[in-house]
């Protein structure tokens, strides 16, 4: 920290310095001034920018940023276009309540203080809900309400203050490799002079053992002192500036314990170099501040993975598209697209949004988005997800939703949320990490008065109080839990398993009964129209099979019924003026001033007024009725069969999760359909015939007897999948449900989701057996350490493998042999 900046005279400001943002100020009279409210003296600055963000800032109540600051804040920039953030609000993604959230960057971040400053700040305007600023990454996670205060209006009051708020450009991994790469220079250093002055320590020791006189041994240590002076000053410096910014804030971190130690034992080593005493702890220092660092680069590294996957895929998804309109192909922004265009691909591009495909079949790399290697195929009608790349051909698509909205996007904001988001048991180890810390530092005062004192012995005091502060930072009890989080985390993406949150595998590995959906979740879900039966003599099978097709077009419904029906259909025939979708009913619409239909037997028998409704086709798997309502009152008209295949792996998926927990079949179609399937699977628990408002107080009574987990893919299962501690749908399932999940199955393969639990089981092992030995390792070695039986070199040691270890224990959830002998056949199936 420059002395400019610590200072706090306005007369060194006004001679140096800019006091908001530390650009050197021309001699004379400065550019621009302000009144200090806390000194009442005048401040000079550089601009009329900075004068004018020094008073805001305290004007907002935030005047303690200027002492807690370990940087100069950056200078008010002109930021970016109003337009441009219009256009980013609009890209947004809005929950039911009209809130919008996103994740962006934010320029300017240098410390702690930034952090708490732009939370403070951005918080206190009408409508923000939410800010939660992180500074590895330099990213805010925003939800705010647009008719209480835009995103242009909160950008402004960032701006203010000097930071500038842009769109999350996959910056955050270069910012990332730029801290990784400064610790790996602070840690090359002080490993240079930690070998070099262990060449020194040597011939002192050996010295303790034969003649040395007073001018050899004093020269060791002044050479022991100018190899140690870089390492303290520069490798170390990253420690000074996290307990300092943790003290202004009043917190406590492992910074503290370490900078403590690593002063103490200098400070000492100067007074005994200049006092021509006999020890010095110039050695331990380099070496404990060389081990500490290596157990922070592997925490940042494995912390860069997880953005790198942001990155990945960011670059999935391009900038423009080419639209195909009447008058030719045209180059849009992708901000542009609207669900209706037509789109055209050529091979090795990138989808920009979902489109259904136009030509008869294509092939696409979808290995970015679903973990699967082999190229998939689809077929006309079908619904191709953005950021898919067309391999062999082209092919043209038909838009479904605007790219702010597609699959690719989705994805991305779930692997945004499940890193930036940390499980509970994480939140409670820094909580008592803090409270460990606050103990260490009483036992460490405890130390040092009972050796300096009551032994006389200061030499002694020094060496076991720094031994003391530096084996009982609570690295590996920071360590345990989000190591774990992270890998698997990671681990999930890679099988195909993407995350809301971090603590989303922590609920998961406490489930004791998982509940699952029939049509899409165990079944295949591609729908195959069996049978036609017409019921009414003014329509035909053609008739009937367009209008049910062009009923669910109009609603936009994504549901296996209706692909089903856009699969035996033809081209569309009926324009409805209006169509919706009721969950657990069917689709209404209305079309030339008569009002139709199509849905399940108890919303037709509701219509019936009594008359007898038509059976169900007893000999198909699941029958839907087409009626018209004619006066209020149904006519039906036509009722089709589907049929529906069981999913290949469910049996093997099923068998390995009932050892486990019990399960559950929970359907809305027809019971004896749902018997018959769960006799077949040796499913002892079952029920059929359920609305979804039944499933959803069926949940409810689940999770009374124990955590409970919803498998489930339709709009109609939206409700029961809320009502879940793990909510878990697939990838193609509906709109509604997808926005419930907590796990999202990226492909249809079953196994995923016993590989999701057994990972959540070998997740929560880890972070046992991580939160066991940092226990053990401080409750074991801080005894010693006070009492004088441990060296501050071997400390740092035992420190720096103690957080080794965890890391390495927690990157063991990569590997096979981290889960137990009866898994191995379904790790290896789940692998192949």
């Amino acid at each position: 920290m420059s002395a400019a900046l610590s200072a706090a005279a306005p007369a060194v400001a006004k001679l140096q310095h800019c006091r908001h943002c530390g650009q050197s100020l021309p001699p004379g009279k400065a550019p621009a001034e302000a009144l200090d409210p806390e000194t009442q003296g005048p401040v000079s600055f550089c601009c009329t920018g900075c004068a004018g963000a020094f008073q805001w800032i305290h004007e907002s109540g935030a005047s303690a940023y200027y002492r807690f600051r370990s940087e100069y804040a950056p200078r008010p920039g002109e930021g970016l276009p109003d337009d441009l953030y219009t256009m980013l609000e609009k890209e947004a993604a809005a929950d039911e309540s009209g809130f919008r959230s996103g994740v962006y960057r934010l320029e300017g971040l240098h410390c702690a203080s930034c952090v708490w400053l732009n939370e403070k700040l951005l918080s206190r305007l009408p409508g923000v809900d939410q800010v939660k600023v992180q500074l590895a990454s330099g990213r805010v996670r925003l939800r705010w309400n647009p008719a209480a205060s835009s995103l242009a209006q909160i950008a402004a009051e960032a701006r203010r203050a000097g930071y500038v708020l842009s769109p999350a450009s996959g910056a955050e991994g270069g910012r990332e490799d730029q801290l990784s790469t400064d610790l790996l220079r602070r840690m090359a250093l002080a490993g240079f002079f930690a070998g070099n002055i262990m060449l020194i320590s040597v011939a002192l020791y050996a010295g303790y053992f034969d003649f040395m006189d007073r001018y050899t041994r004093n020269f060791f240590h002044l050479t022991g002192f100018l190899l140690a002076t870089p390492v303290v000053f520069y490798s170390a410096r990253v420690f000074f500036r996290g307990a300092w910014s943790a003290l202004k804030l009043r917190l406590l971190s492992m910074d503290i314990l370490t900078s403590l130690g690593v002063l103490l034992a200098y400070s000492y080593s100067i007074f005994a170099t200049l006092a021509e005493r006999d020890q010095v702890y110039f050695d331990s220092i380099c070496f404990v501040v060389f081990v500490v660092l290596i157990g922070r680069f592997i925490e940042r590294r494995l912390r860069s993975r997880a953005l790198y996957l942001l990155e990945n895929l960011g670059s999935r998804a391009p900038r423009a598209a080419r639209l195909v309109a009447a008058d030719g192909i045209h180059w849009i922004p992708s901000s542009q697209i609207a669900p209706g265009q037509r789109l055209r691909l050529l091979p090795g591009e990138a989808l920009a949004a979902d489109g259904e495909l136009l030509a008869e079949r294509a092939e696409c790399d979808v290995a970015a988005l679903t973990g699967e290697f082999e190229p998939a195929l689809y077929r006309r009608g079908q619904v191709i997800p953005g950021g898919a790349k067309a391999l062999g051909a082209g092919f043209d698509i038909l838009v479904r939703r605007e790219a702010s909205a597609s699959y690719l996007s989705r994805l991305k904001e779930l692997a945004e949320s499940s890193i930036d988001s940390a499980p509970r048991g994480q939140l409670l180890a820094e909580r008592i990490g803090r409270w460990f810390v606050a103990f260490v530092l009483v036992a460490a005062t405890g130390t040092a008065l009972y050796w300096a004192w009551w032994k006389g012995d200061v030499g002694a005091a020094v060496l076991n109080t720094v031994a003391l502060l530096i084996v009982a930072c609570p690295c590996a009890l920071n360590l345990a839990i989000p190591s774990a989080s992270i890998a698997a985390v990671q681990r999930a993406f890679r099988r195909g398993v993407a995350l809301r949150d971090a603590s989303a595998l922590e609920r998961l590995a406490a489930v004791r009964t998982m509940v699952f959906d029939k049509t899409g979740t165990l079944t295949a879900g591609r729908l195959k129209l069996a049978a036609v039966q017409i019921l009414d003599a003014s329509i035909d099978e053609v008739r009937a099979l367009q209008l049910a097709a062009d009923l669910e077009s109009s609603a936009a419904v994504r549901h296996p019924l209706a692909e089903g029906f856009r699969r035996a259909a033809g081209a569309s025939a009926t324009s409805f003026d209006s169509a919706t979708f009721s969950p657990g009913c069917g689709v209404e619409g209305k079309a030339g001033g008569a009002a139709y239909r199509l849905g399940a037997l108890h919303w037709l028998q509701a219509d019936m007024r009594g008359a007898l409704a038509p059976p169900p086709m007893a000999a198909i798997g699941m029958s839907v009725y087409l009626w018209q309502l004619t006066e209020g009152q149904a006519r039906p008209l036509a009722v089709f069969g589907f049929e529906d295949s069981l999913r290949e792996g469910v049996p093997a998926m099923l068998a390995e999760l009932s050892r486990h927990m019990k399960i559950f079949l929970l359907s809305g179609d027809h019971p004896q359909n749902v018997e018959r399937l769960a006799m077949s699977l040796g499913i002892v628990d079952f029920a059929g015939g359920r609305l979804p408002e039944e499933k959803k107080a069926m949940l409810r009574d689940l999770k009374r007897r124990g955590p409970t987990a919803m498998v489930g893919d339709g709009a109609n299962d939206s409700g029961a999948l809320a009502q879940a501690d793990v909510a878990i749908s697939f990838a193609h399932g509906a709109d509604l449900a997808i926005a419930q999940a907590d796990l999202l199955l990226l492909n249809e393969d079953p196994a995923a989701l016993s590989y999701a639990y057994l990972l959540a089981r070998s997740m929560r092992r880890k972070v046992r057996q991580n939160l066991a030995l940092a226990f053990l390792y401080n409750a074991a070695l801080a005894p010693l350490a006070m009492i004088g039986l441990l060296n501050p070199l071997v400390g740092a040691l035992f420190m720096a493998a103690s957080s080794i270890t965890v890391v390495l224990n927690s990157l063991a959830l990569r590997l096979p042999r981290h889960i137990t002998e009866t898994e191995k056949e379904l790790w290896n199936s789940a692998n192949t």
